[in-house]
């Protein structure tokens, strides 16, 4: 069973800004979802006696924590929580529990919570950002990468693997941590939007589609 439901909730928010109302709609997506699919997957495993694999989608925000999207990031290090509780619970069925952890992918998803900030935001600005700000060059996250690695957990050949955290950053996560102020503090990320912002504008003055130029 893989538990693959989650929503960003609202980007940009500090822990004084954000909303109850964007709290709760993240924490009853993300987590109250993985909760429920794990127990009814181990209903369904348990009463069938088969040796089953549960799968959660968690994040880098996991085992870091990110700025500006305290009910994300709470929501992803309470993911954790379950799957590693469940897979002590369920070890003793032969069902194992796991983790993946991307780092930020180029999906509609993000473009679409981006968006809600810089309106031409697009899949090549999502692409430029990340591959600016992740440690591991020459290639962007995608979501084939998570897939490969979900695949990996619930084969066979991870059948001895349970209650770990595969966390797909490209080395992010092992050297990095964002301001505790403000992300937009971290130089790479300030950069980028700072050129992202002045597209933009120029956008609305010369009717320019607003895109960063080729790098």
């Amino acid at each position: 069973m893989f538990s693959n439901a989650g929503i960003p909730g609202g980007l940009f928010s500090s822990m004084a800004d954000v909303t109850l109302e964007d709290f709760e709609r993240v924490m009853a997506v993300n987590v109250r979802g993985a909760y429920l699919c794990t127990k009814h997957a181990a209903r369904a495993m348990i009463g069938a006696k088969t040796r089953g694999s549960v799968l959660m989608t968690s994040s880098m925000a996991s085992v870091m924590a990110m700025p500006n999207g305290p009910s994300y990031t709470a929501s992803k290090h309470a993911v954790l929580g379950i799957m590693k509780s469940a897979a002590i619970d369920l070890a003793q069925h032969g069902i194992r529990v796991n983790c993946v952890s991307p780092a930020g992918v180029p999906t509609p998803m993000l473009i679409d919570a981006m968006r809600k900030t810089f309106p031409s935001f697009d899949k090549r600005c999502a692409e430029d950002m990340l591959e600016t700000t992740m440690e591991l060059k020459g290639l962007t996250l995608e979501a084939v990468d998570v897939a490969n690695s979900a695949l990996f957990l619930c084969s066979d050949e991870a059948r001895y693997i349970s209650g770990q955290n595969l966390v797909i950053d490209g080395a992010f996560t092992s050297c990095k941590a964002f301001s505790t102020a403000n992300s937009m503090d971290f130089l790479p990320i300030k950069s980028f939007f700072d050129q992202l912002a002045a597209r933009n504008s120029s956008k609305s003055q010369n009717g320019t589609n607003g895109q960063l130029p080729p790098q």
